[in-house]
């Protein structure tokens, strides 16, 4: 969260299962919430399919660009795209990290480049959700 906030462009959450609210890091989300908003750090989140009915409470926090995956494409994992940064999560499941999660952090324009293209196509063909089911997300 706090490359995020250095870096200060786009983010871009693949496969996103609301990790910021782990107990490690909760504490340190309002901050990095309230900096971002300060900081016009606009994001995109590609959810897990089951953050729509197991964990909707973190959609509070996102705003509206959010989508969800298709079911039977969710995974342990999550990639974080900023600037010239992809984040690689592993063993992470809805709403934290599991004890052996491992975070791979590239550094690279022409592999965050690459990613974000892919993460756009992902967001061109996953379905817009009706305005009145993401009424109901709203808490």
């Amino acid at each position: 969260m706090r490359d995020i906030l250095q870096v200060a462009d786009e983010a871009y959450f693949l496969g996103a299962k609301g990790g910021w609210l782990d107990e490690r890091v909760k504490n340190f989300f309002p901050q990095f919430e309230r900096e971002a908003k300060k900081k016009n750090i606009k994001m995109w989140h590609l959810f897990d399919a089951e953050v729509q009915t197991q964990f909707p409470e973190i959609l509070q926090y996102v705003g509206k660009n959010y989508k969800f995956l298709p079911k039977n494409y969710s995974t342990p994992a999550a990639v974080d795209i900023f600037g010239d940064h992809v984040n690689i999560l592993s063993s992470i499941h809805l709403g934290g990290l599991d004890e052996d999660f491992s975070f791979t952090v590239i550094v690279n324009q022409q592999i965050a480049d690459s990613f974000r293209a892919w993460f756009r196509l992902m967001w061109d063909v996953c379905p817009e959700e009706s305005p009145k089911k993401r009424q109901r997300h709203v808490v």
